[in-house]
């Protein structure tokens, strides 16, 4: 079942699922996939190209207006901003971002 494990504010709306993949320095890139939610605390131009790569973006952290929020409506990419996203999230779970509601739903079967 569904469950919200991460809430925050939508600031750039849709609804996509994909494999969360924490990203705390610009040489972590390279590990976002297609299709992958990218999570970062990064806030920096030279990640457009991880962003397009992403089906999501969960920015960690409180601003609304970082390159990471304005990028991901540019390119159309659901987006949530949330504190302590890096922190909750896990890599290599499976979730869906609500970047509309602020949304970040586990559908994991057995996430604590």
């Amino acid at each position: 079942g569904e469950r919200v494990i991460l809430k925050g504010f939508g600031v750039s709306p849709g609804r996509a699922a994909g494999i969360v993949k924490i990203v705390l320095e610009l040489e972590g890139l390279d590990k976002v996939q297609e299709g992958d939610v990218l999570v970062t605390k990064l806030d920096h131009p030279d990640m457009v190209k991880a962003m397009k790569k992403s089906s999501a973006i969960i920015s960690d952290g409180r601003r609304y207006t970082s390159h990471v929020a304005i990028a991901a409506r540019e390119l159309g990419k659901p987006c949530v901003v949330a504190e302590k996203a890096c922190t909750i999230l896990k890599d290599g779970i499976r979730v869906i971002v609500d970047g509309e509601k602020g949304l970040v739903i586990n559908v994991e079967k057995n996430y604590d």
